[in-house]
């Protein structure tokens, strides 16, 4: 059994809110009701949605913990103490070193960095890298997208006599870090106005709010100091990568820092896009980054030691930065061969178990590094809880988990902790560690969690689409102010819309994989992509309801309109 047919909803908006908002705004009814089905219902939040500026970023210092981290930080800088900044080995953590690094060269002020590799060290903190930091004489331990769960790790290096500052986006477990600095908007009684930043976002925040007292002290003027505007672009590349929602801080952070990062000058991002195969002067959206250059600097991390994507985003020499990039490319080429491989052998596993409540797979010869995007992959396929172990030699295996709608991941997890070695995670990916000779019973264990937890509803995929319209609605005003609302992504995903009863007048299977349709409606017709639809057949003369995302196709300099199809109904 594969993924199940696709639930379909058409989101109703209030007409009162709609038609105040087109007429405030000057914008069509349809942009409105785009906008009133993202929850934003005043011309004061629609203004700040289409129109918003940086100066709308909220105080850093409403971040529970900011205050007290700034203070810390500028005790050391007074006193020449050695600091430390601490990373993942994702996208998310690599961009949240950078930017720290960047701030800090422009302060100046020498910082040192840390991340530890997947592979041999795991995620976050662990003893032997602290012991490691103190044998360097760091006073100031910073970690950076970890941290908030390591309770025994961070009171270890307090007991070695270093002072540790938390930032953090994870959710909190029900005991947090003691005798630290914490800056974490999850974390209780943090009355900051979003709790959905990545870290990268929270370490922008904290270089704003170290500026801003650095020049009040007389540290750094303001004629000479760093332009915290110019690390949008770094920002912007680990906001996308960790897939946070892109609506409010987010929002801005990306709407104003991918510009940027288009037309940037360093040399580690000219030389990423270059391997990456997006020539000079092309625009960038979320897909460029999410899909060509994230998983490039993740293939460092996954595979290697994610320290080289921090080299690469620092380095000012465009000719090391080429070297880098190329391996990164390499690796990132090897990465997706290893990914195929599992893929097909977690099929081959999962066939006995599909009509299991969640799908537990595990091997013995599987990539921890990997296994992140193959979960991904078996959630896509089966729409089902899926959770992918890489066995380990020792007994100690890494798992990594995706869900659907309706089950929690991480509290999930909590649920089996008795059984798990370590966990954490959000509530749609997480990860955990556990004892080989224990996968059975926490796949038992799981399953009957996922059983009680999820409905027969929950396991059929849902489209949620904005409005119905017709082909003759699709003119290049409608597509022009539909980019009003970009850019698109996670929490902000980009306009769905419905088209009923349209008329099949051609059919083209492109590649044996992809579908060229012409679709008609009375005197209308326009022509439609299905990516990957190889699985449907269409026939000339039948008819179809369709969702899709209407866009430019730019290819071979002409432009034209065309729906790219998300999902098919045939009509009876």
């Amino acid at each position: 059994m594969k993924r199940p047919p696709a639930r379909w909803e058409i989101k109703t908006s209030d007409s009162a809110t709609v038609e105040n908002l087109a007429e405030a705004l000057g914008i069509s009814r349809n942009t409105a009701v785009l906008l009133a089905n993202r929850e934003i219902r005043t011309v004061e939040e629609a203004r700040s949605f289409l129109y918003g500026v940086l100066r709308e970023l909220p105080d850093p210092f409403l971040l529970k913990g900011m205050r007290e981290a700034v203070e810390r930080i500028m005790h050391a800088i007074k006193n020449n103490e050695k600091i430390l900044v601490y990373g993942d080995y994702d996208v998310d953590g690599v961009t949240s070193v950078s930017t720290m690094l960047l701030f800090f060269r422009n302060i100046p002020y020498p910082l040192e960095y840390m991340i530890p590799r997947r592979l041999t060290e795991g995620y976050g903190l662990n003893r032997e890298n602290i012991d490691a930091i103190k044998e360097k004489g760091v006073d100031l331990l910073i970690t950076v997208d970890n941290g908030i769960a390591d309770i025994e790790e961070v009171a270890y290096a307090r007991g070695l006599g270093m002072d540790v500052i938390i930032i953090d986006h994870h959710l909190p477990q029900d005991e947090l870090p003691s005798d630290c600095i914490i800056v974490d908007p999850r974390q209780p009684d943090c009355s900051f106005p979003d709790k959905n930043m990545a870290a990268v976002g929270l370490s922008f925040m904290l270089t704003a709010a170290l500026r801003r007292t650095l020049c009040e002290n007389g540290i750094m003027s303001h004629g000479r100091d760093v332009k915290l505007k110019e690390l949008l672009d770094i920002v912007t590349l680990g906001t996308i990568a960790d897939l946070v929602p892109l609506t409010g801080i987010n929002r801005l952070f990306v709407r104003f820092g991918l510009p940027m990062l288009e037309r940037t000058t360093r040399s580690g991002l000219l030389a990423l896009k270059e391997v990456s195969g997006l020539e000079e002067g092309r625009s960038l959206g979320h897909y460029e980054v999410a899909f060509q250059l994230a998983p490039r600097i993740n293939a460092g991390g996954r595979l290697g030691n994610a320290e080289i994507g921090v080299r690469l985003i620092g380095t000012d020499d465009l000719e090391e930065a080429r070297d880098i990039a190329s391996k990164l490319n390499r690796e990132n080429s090897a990465r997706r061969q290893i990914g195929e491989r599992m893929f097909n052998q977690a099929l081959e596993l999962i066939e006995p178990m599909e009509d299991y409540p969640a799908l537990v797979v595990s091997h013995r010869d599987w990539h921890e590094g990997v296994i992140g995007i193959v979960a991904s992959r078996i959630v896509e396929m089966y729409h089902k809880p899926s959770l992918v172990i890489a066995e380990g030699e020792n007994g100690a295996s890494k798992g990594s988990c995706r869900s659907i709608n309706g089950l929690h991941m991480q509290k999930a997890l909590g649920k089996c902790s008795d059984l798990l070695l370590r966990h954490g995670g959000h509530a749609m990916a997480a990860g955990f560690s556990i004892e080989k000779s224990l996968i059975d019973e926490f796949r038992r264990r799981f399953c009957e969690i996922a059983k009680a937890e999820l409905t027969e509803e929950d396991y059929r995929p849902l489209i949620t689409m904005d409005a119905r319209v017709e082909i003759a609605d699709l003119d290049e005003k409608f597509i022009n102010e539909l980019a009003m609302l970009e850019p698109f992504g996670a929490g902000n995903p980009a306009p769905l819309f419905m088209l009923e009863d349209a008329e099949i007048c051609s059919a083209r299977l492109m590649k044996q994989k992809h579908w060229r349709l012409v679709l008609r409606q009375g005197d209308n017709s326009a022509e439609a992509v299905g990516f990957n639809m190889d699985y449907l057949r269409f026939k000339v003369g039948e008819h179809i309801d369709a969702a899709f995302i209407p866009e430019y196709n730019d290819f071979a300099g002409h432009r034209r309109i065309q729906l790219r199809l998300k999902d098919v109904h045939r009509r009876s």
